[in-house]
């Protein structure tokens, strides 16, 4: 008689280092993350034994590639906008991006100023908590949002605050800052 084929025991694949009982979690899929959380953490466990002079210089590398690829995606960006689908939002549109922008991050540090101890002052406060702008991540997580779901309304909405935000803390930087150093002239944090 020939053996059963539901009693044969079944081969498993060895791993990598040849123990096939012990199955190792990737670092994204343990904290259920992604990718992107993976790559935060990574990033943040290089940069712990690094010195001050290597920081200017890797401070400088990071600026310079950051801005190669900026620039690329901003102009892709810039092509891609729906002005008709913004037309069609109208002014409410317009008034929801406004709204994101000054509820988006406010709401969050002015309570939780007297818990960080550098945010001593309302204008370091008000300072932190205007400037934030909304940018590359955005772009790509709008994307990801109309590629899995076909919503054209989400890309309208999305890019109309992006473009908003680029353009509100492009225009305020300057005034804003100078403003901040008026106030905050001569004054150290614990003041």
């Amino acid at each position: 008689m020939g053996a059963n084929p539901r009693l044969r025991r079944r081969t498993v694949p060895p791993h990598r280092d040849d123990r096939p009982h012990v199955r190792r979690p990737r670092v994204h899929q343990t904290v259920r993350g992604g990718r992107d959380l993976a790559a935060f953490v990574a990033g943040g466990a290089f940069k712990l034994p690094t010195a001050d002079e290597a920081d200017d210089r890797e401070v400088r590398t990071q600026e310079t590639v950051e801005r190669l690829f900026e620039i690329p995606v901003f102009v892709l960006l810039g092509m891609m906008l729906p002005w008709q689908g913004w037309l069609a939002l109208g002014w409410r549109g317009v008034a929801f991006a406004g709204v994101v922008l000054l509820f988006r991050r406010l709401p969050v540090v002015l309570p939780a100023a007297g818990l960080l101890s550098p945010l001593r002052r309302r204008a370091d406060t008000l300072l932190v908590g205007w400037f934030g702008p909304i940018g590359i991540a955005a772009v790509f997580y709008a994307t990801l949002v109309v590629h899995e779901t076909g919503s054209r309304l989400a890309w309208q909405i999305s890019s109309l605050v992006i473009v908003v935000s680029i353009l509100a803390y492009g225009v305020t930087a300057t005034p804003f800052t100078r403003l901040y150093g008026a106030r905050t002239d001569g004054k150290s944090a614990s003041d």
